[in-house]
């Protein structure tokens, strides 16, 4: 009986834990979450550069793919420009871009030569700025005035300004080999450097890719409601046919390549996403 009375009163105190005991586990609680807590972060920050350099890979080689087979460019990207003639208010960073109001001839039949003959307009005030972005077709003629988005100088190294030896070619370098001693790749004097938004409408769609990829802004009020998510493409078209230097006849849209369009100070091409990667992942940041 006695024996009894005791492993009952045992038992009691085994049923809950005591102050000291609930500060110790809480104390090793904490110390694991210090250590667990900085590799979470740096699982998700691998995981958003590596969702982003695998959607910029498919997307060149979508586009790729579908020239292949058809023999020209997609058409029905968004244009990044709305109904009013205006940039897209709803990018993620509007410096990266520029509108040509009066495109020309030589542009709009650099583009059709390309396969390129109708864009989506953007919407100027859309109830979600990635999934009700776009308004109404718009024909690329050689006699229409669509206005284009296109690419421009940016301020690379955050300063606040734009320093000569930004430029344009700079920039696009920089986007797309990684690399600003690549510019002299790119000739800006005869050509513009047009950036569209590679949306659901897309030709592409359920010809040689499913669906259009997302870019998620790891940022909250960057994502797609309040944030253009969408992936951009940029192709090379003839400027004029009058300036001089450059050729007299108008030549076929050409694609540079798909980049990210992100609140950084530049475009984000493949090449640029990947090494941006590595140097996070040299630097123990990810």
């Amino acid at each position: 009986m006695n024996y009894s009375i005791h492993a009952l009163k045992a038992r009691k105190r085994q049923q809950g834990l005591t102050l000291l005991e609930l500060t110790v586990v809480l104390l090793v609680l904490i110390g694991l979450s210090g250590l667990i807590l900085p590799y979470a972060q740096g699982y998700l920050q691998r995981t958003h550069d590596s969702t982003g350099n695998d959607n910029l890979w498919e997307l060149n080689n979508a586009i790729n793919l579908f020239q292949s087979k058809y023999l020209e460019y997609p058409e029905e990207f968004h244009s990044l420009v709305d109904s009013s003639g205006a940039k897209y208010t709803k990018l993620m960073n509007t410096k990266l871009v520029d509108v040509v109001a009066t495109p020309g001839m030589a542009r709009n039949m650099s583009l059709a030569m390309a396969g390129i003959n109708n864009l989506w307009t953007m919407k100027t005030s859309p109830t979600s700025a990635t999934f009700d972005a776009v308004s109404a077709l718009a024909p690329v003629t050689t006699t229409s005035t669509t206005p284009l988005a296109v690419v421009t100088a940016a301020d690379l190294d955050s300063s606040g300004t734009i320093d000569a030896d930004e430029t344009l070619a700079h920039h696009l370098a920089l986007a797309f080999y990684n690399n600003t001693k690549m510019h002299g790749r790119f000739d800006t004097t005869c050509y513009d450097y047009v950036v569209f938004g590679v949306g659901p409408e897309s030709e592409m769609i359920n010809t040689v890719m499913s669906d259009a990829p997302l870019h998620f802004a790891s940022s909250g009020n960057m994502g797609p409601e309040n944030a253009y998510n969408r992936f951009v493409t940029v192709f090379q078209v003839d400027k004029d046919n009058a300036t001089s230097g450059c050729s007299t006849s108008t030549e076929r849209a050409k694609l540079v390549g798909s980049a990210m369009l992100m609140m950084p100070n530049h475009l984000f091409g493949l090449a640029n996403t990947q090494g941006h990667t590595w140097g996070n992942i040299a630097s123990k940041n990810n």
